[in-house]
């Protein structure tokens, strides 16, 4: 989980802002990361939410703030972007999407800005307009009207939400899946067809599934099912045994693959583990076809 040095220049700042923001992290004791805090790598699109939040600062013509603009993630995958400030004492009105920490993880006495991403956030605020929302229309018949329109489409975008966050509480108890790989290992006057099925049954951790596949649908899919779940991770799991198939029979020009020795258990489990599931079976057998002379296959 923790793979990368935090780029902070306080630890003991950034120590207590982690702790406000619920952003998992350790400190290194060896090695040439030794005294650093780790935490978990952002990918390249939780980086994309870096260039949405300048952007948002950018319109709002708040200048001031730009430096060290970086992304961290917390205990829920939701992504916090910080910037340092200059110039900047207190936090500017009206702009509900920006926070301000008292911690200085940057240094220079500069506290800390923070624009947080994720689907807890957004329902907040939606909550917030529906109050305001139901306000108006006890003032008066002509802000009525217009209030109960607005309110049908605050409630309808909570519920979307709301379906968000409880398709996000994955509940899988077991399920199954079967992968037929397949390569070809080509000689100069020959080749060999190369053949492994594999059949296994994984089931939830008891911490919850995480991973690139879930964070995906909260972000991309709100209502998801554990369907759509099973579907998303059985199709990553292939393409990463796809892969790592046609590269092992592939991988010498000389040397005819061992079909047998193909260690898929050990990929699945390892794929698995990253996504705190549990491998409870895996029967799975390499095979091939026999070294094909390529003559057999041409005209004489």
């Amino acid at each position: 989980m923790y793979k990368v040095p935090a780029f902070v220049n306080d630890f003991d700042q950034a120590k207590l802002f982690f702790e406000e923001y619920g952003i998992p992290y350790m400190e290194e004791v060896v090695g040439e990361n030794a005294g650093k805090l780790l935490v978990e790598e952002a990918e390249l699109g939780d980086r994309i939410f870096i260039h949405e939040a300048e952007g948002m600062l950018r319109r709002s013509r708040i200048r001031e703030i730009g430096d060290h603009p970086n992304v961290f993630l917390d205990e829920n995958g939701n992504q916090v972007v910080t910037f340092s400030p200059y110039h900047v004492e207190e936090l500017p009105k009206g702009r509900p999407w920006l926070e301000m920490s008292e911690y200085s993880i940057y240094g220079n006495g500069t506290k800390t800005f923070v624009v947080r991403f994720g689907r807890k956030r957004e329902l907040e605020l939606l909550e917030e307009k529906i109050q305001e929302a139901e306000a108006k229309m006890l003032k008066s018949k002509k802000q009525y009207d217009a209030a109960v329109e607005k309110m049908a489409k605050l409630l309808e975008e909570r519920n979307r939400l709301k379906k968000s966050l409880d398709g996000g509480r994955v509940s899988l108890k077991k399920w199954s899946f079967t992968w037929d790989g397949e390569a070809v290992w080509e000689y100069g006057s020959g080749q060999v067809e190369c053949f492994y099925h594999a059949e296994m049954t994984f089931r939830q951790g008891k911490n919850g599934i995480r991973g690139p596949e879930v964070r995906n649908l909260e972000m991309h899919a709100p209502g998801f099912t554990d369907k759509d779940v099973i579907e998303a991770l059985n199709k990553s799991l292939r393409m990463d045994l796809d892969a790592e198939f046609e590269e092992y029979c592939t991988e010498d020009d000389y040397y005819q693959p061992v079909v047998e020795d193909f260690e898929a258990e050990a990929l699945v489990r390892e794929w698995a583990e990253a996504r705190g599931i549990e491998l409870i079976r895996f029967e799975g057998r390499g095979s091939d076809g026999g070294y094909e002379p390529k003559g057999r296959y041409g005209r004489f």
